[in-house]
């Protein structure tokens, strides 16, 4: 069993993350609720339908908080259930759980509050051969979109996702999303590549969502001999909304993405 944890400090421009792994006898799950402990170090407790509170450390940082879900959950693909190009998923979101809590930074104890975004997938399907990005937005008018979009090792697009929140919390998905890739980076401790700075069209709403990351390095990689899980970027970002009527609407987002095969910048 593994764990990944990050943390983007934006004021100081520095990303820290841990990829653990914890032997059986170390991991406990409830059969009832979705309570989860990794050693005592890493906790998740269930307290209500869809309230939480986690409990984590990431070397000098520790983090406690407790999320309540104010939105239903968000079934993706309309129906939870999505074809990972290997597999079937189920898959529904949590968008907006009101935070609050504190974190720990150095001995010093930083009060929080904010929203978050909670995403369970599980199935029987495998990421062999396979990439992705995923993207989360949530936009200061209420509305939360999933957006995501399987790529093949020669970086040709294959099937999509985008499912959305509106403002009355209804649902909507569509299966065409087109990628523009703006701008790159490069990781200076695996060479992989990764793109910063997106321009997203929805064409059957005919939105265009500006996204931004807000820290280049946010790369999770592999720092131990027996770690084989790939290595990909996974971080925040800022969105700007523009719809087919020419408003602007802001937000906050979250990114995922495999790195790009034969660092090919034509995408």
């Amino acid at each position: 069993y593994f764990v990944h944890i990050s943390f983007t400090d934006e004021a100081s421009h520095v990303f820290t993350f841990k990829r653990k792994f914890y032997p059986y006898y170390k991991v406990k799950f409830s059969r009832q609720t979705a309570d989860i402990s990794y050693g005592n170090e890493q906790i998740i407790e269930q307290q209500g339908l869809s309230a939480f509170r986690i409990k984590a450390k990431l070397k000098d940082i520790s983090l406690d908080i407790v999320l309540d879900s104010e939105k239903p959950p968000l079934l993706n693909n309309d129906n939870g259930l999505i074809d990972m190009e290997g597999g079937r998923s189920f898959y529904y979101s949590l968008t907006r759980l009101r935070t609050s809590g504190s974190i720990i930074m150095q001995g010093r104890t930083i009060p929080v509050t904010g929203n978050s975004w909670m995403d369970h997938q599980w199935g029987n399907f495998n990421i062999i051969n396979k990439g992705w990005d995923w993207f989360s937005f949530q936009l200061e008018d209420g509305t939360d979109y999933n957006l995501y979009s399987f790529r093949n090792k020669k970086n040709e697009t294959l099937k999509q996702f985008a499912t959305i929140f509106d403002e009355q919390n209804k649902i909507y998905s569509q299966q065409r999303i087109i990628i523009s890739r703006l701008d790159w980076w490069d990781s200076p401790e695996t060479s992989n590549r990764y793109t910063t700075n997106w321009e997203i069209i929805l064409p059957a709403s005919n939105d265009t969502f500006f996204v931004t990351s807000r820290l280049k390095n946010q790369e999770l990689f592999a720092t131990k001999i027996f770690d084989v899980s790939p290595s990909y970027w996974e971080g925040a970002c800022t969105v700007t909304k523009r719809t087919a009527k020419g408003m602007t609407i802001q937000g906050l987002g979250f990114a995922e993405q495999f790195p790009y095969w034969n660092n090919n910048k034509k995408l």
